[in-house]
C-alpha cells in the first residue's frame, strides 16, 4: 500500500502514537524511507477543541472586536488552555 507522508509537530505525532498504541493499533506504526510513520488508513482526526475557537470569537466580535482581531485572540487562548502552554513559564 502506498501513501503519503504528512510532517506534524513532534508532541502531535506523540499523541497520536500513545492513543493509536493504547487502543491496539500498533500494527499501523511502519518505516517509510527510514522515517518511522503511522499508517492511518481508516481512521480520522477530529479537533479537540469542538468549535471552541469560534464560540470564543463571536463573543469577542459581539464585544466590538473585529473579526480578525477576535480569531486571533481566541486562538491564542485556547492554544494558552492546552497541557504545552500549562508547562510554560
Amino acid at each position: 500500500m502506498s501513501f503519503v507522508v504528512v510532517d506534524v509537530s513532534g508532541a502531535a505525532y506523540k499523541e497520536i502514537r500513545e492513543k493509536l498504541a493504547s487502543a491496539d493499533y500498533g500494527d499501523r506504526f511502519q518505516n517509510s524511507a527510514g522515517r518511522d510513520v503511522i499508517d492511518l488508513s481508516g481512521i480520522a482526526l477530529a479537533s479537540k477543541d469542538d468549535g471552541l475557537i469560534d464560540r470564543i470569537k463571536d463573543l469577542f466580535i459581539e464585544a466590538g472586536m473585529t473579526e480578525e482581531g477576535a480569531r486571533q485572540l481566541a486562538a491564542y487562548g485556547v492554544q494558552l488552555g492546552t497541557e504545552r502552554a500549562k508547562g510554560c513559564k
